[in-house]
């Protein structure tokens, strides 16, 4: 069985002046990179780096609590890591300040839940 990675970045409020180098080759060599930022702009410019972005934003909305989203993004991240792809998983601003996905990421990927 392969053994997959998780890489977590934040890309900042303002992508082009905040995402950092160790981000940007985060990203770039990723096998697979997910991401919730904040508008097309960073979208895009992270789409320029990697081929393969998956947005996890369709998972907000509906009837669906904020957990339920969070944990929906969780799995689907911890999804890829599992298959064996070395994974970055890329949050709007700083992905350790009120971001709940990529804290519980970090978690259940080092087992402790």
């Amino acid at each position: 069985m392969a053994r997959g990675s998780l890489v977590v970045v934040g890309t900042g409020i303002k992508i082009a002046n905040q995402c950092t180098i160790e981000a940007r080759y985060q990203i770039e060599t990723a096998d697979i990179v997910f991401e919730v930022v904040g508008d097309q702009l960073a979208r895009g410019f992270i789409q320029s780096l990697n081929a393969n972005v998956v947005s996890l934003q369709h998972l907000y909305g509906g009837d669906r609590s904020r957990r339920e989203t969070y944990d929906a993004m969780v799995e689907t991240i911890l999804d890829a890591v599992r298959s064996g792809k070395r994974v970055c998983a890329a949050f709007y601003g700083h992905p350790g300040v009120y971001v709940f996905p990529s804290h519980e990421c970090v978690k259940r990927a080092r087992g402790r839940v």
